[in-house]
C-alpha cells in the first residue's frame, strides 16, 4: 500500500491597487505566476536533496505541484505541494515536513531580498545548515524568479505588495516596493566607497556574505567581484573566523554601493580588502 503524499498548501496573496478588485494585467500575471512555479520548485528541490540546485526547475524530483483556482477575493492564488514521503529521508519527520518547508523556504527567500531571517524550528535550521554552503549559489538562482514574482508590484509599486500566506498560520512572508528595490538596485560603479567593520557570514563558494558596517551601525549584504585575488577571499575568511572566535576581526574594505532611491545602501560589490587589526 503506498503512503499519502504530504500537502503542504502556500498562498500568494496580491494586495491593493488593482490587485484589490481580484485581477491583474495579464501580462503581469503571467510573469508572477512563472517566478512562483519556479521559486517554489527550486526551494522544494533543494529542500528534498540537501541543497541541489536545479536552474530549469521544470520538475521536482519526490514532489509534485499544483496550482489551484484562485481565492475569491484580492488576487489570490493558491499553490499545492505535494512530497511524496519517500523522498522525506530519515532525518525529516512526516509530522514537521510542512514546517520545515516553509522554515526554509522564508530563510532563503528572505536572504534573496535582503532581508536576515533564521529557521524557528529544530528541523529547519538542521536542513538551512546543510543547504547552507549552496546558499549564495541558491540565491542567485532564485533572484530571476522571485523578481518574477515582484512584477505586479512594479507595475503599481506604491499599491500593490505580495503576502505569502501559510494557511492557518498567517503571513510568513512580505513582497513590496522595498523588496523590489533590493532586487532591482544596480551598484554605483563611479562611486568607490571604503567601509569598516568585519563579516558575519560568507559562502566561499558563491562569494556571497553579509558584513557589519561600523559606520552604518547594521548588518549589510555583500558580494565579491570575481577578480577578487585569493589573499583578498582569505582575509574575509579570516575576520569571519575571528569574529567567531570572539576576535575583532575588522577589515577595511573598498566596495561599489547598490543603493536605494532614497540613498540608503542596499548591498556591496567588494573590490579589495584590507586587515585592520
Amino acid at each position: 500500500m503506498s503512503l499519502q503524499p504530504i500537502e503542504i498548501p502556500m498562498r500568494f496573496k496580491y494586495e491593493g491597487g488593482i490587485a484589490a478588485q481580484g485581477k491583474l494585467d495579464i501580462y503581469d500575471a503571467a510573469v508572477a505566476l512563472r517566478g512562483i512555479s519556479r521559486a517554489v520548485a527550486i526551494t522544494t528541490h533543494a529542500f528534498l536533496h540537501h541543497g541541489e540546485i536545479r536552474t530549469r526547475a521544470e520538475r521536482v524530483r519526490g514532489a509534485k505541484i499544483y496550482l489551484e483556482p484562485p481565492v475569491a477575493g484580492s488576487f489570490d492564488q493558491l499553490v499545492k505541494i505535494l512530497i511524496d514521503q519517500s523522498s522525506l529521508g530519515h532525518e525529516i519527520a512526516v509530522g514537521v515536513a510542512a514546517s520545515a518547508l516553509w522554515d526554509v523556504t522564508k530563510t532563503i527567500w528572505s536572504k534573496t531580498v535582503g532581508v536576515s531571517f533564521e529557521p524557528s524550528t529544530p528541523t529547519g535550521r538542521m536542513l538551512s545548515q546543510r543547504i547552507e554552503p549552496r546558499i549564495g549559489d541558491l540565491e542567485g538562482v532564485l533572484e530571476p524568479a522571485i523578481k518574477d514574482m515582484h512584477r505586479p508590484i512594479q507595475s503599481e509599486p506604491d499599491e500593490v505588495r505580495l503576502n505569502i500566506v501559510r494557511p492557518r498560520v498567517g503571513v510568513v512572508l512580505l513582497f513590496n516596493e522595498s523588496t523590489l528595490e533590493y532586487l532591482s538596485a544596480p551598484s554605483d560603479n563611479d562611486h568607490e566607497i571604503s567601509v569598516s567593520g568585519n563579516v558575519t557570514r560568507y559562502n566561499i563558494i558563491s562569494g556571497h556574505g553579509r558584513f557589519y558596517d561600523d559606520e552604518q551601525q547594521k548588518t549589510i549584504a555583500f558580494q565579491v567581484i570575481n577578480e577578487l585575488n585569493k589573499r583578498n577571499r582569505e582575509l574575509i575568511t579570516w575576520s569571519l573566523d575571528a569574529r567567531n572566535r570572539g576576535e575583532e576581526g575588522k577589515l577595511e574594505m573598498d566596495v561599489l554601493p547598490a543603493r536605494g532611491r532614497r540613498g540608503e545602501v542596499l548591498r556591496y560589490v567588494v573590490r579589495r580588502v584590507r586587515k585592520l587589526t
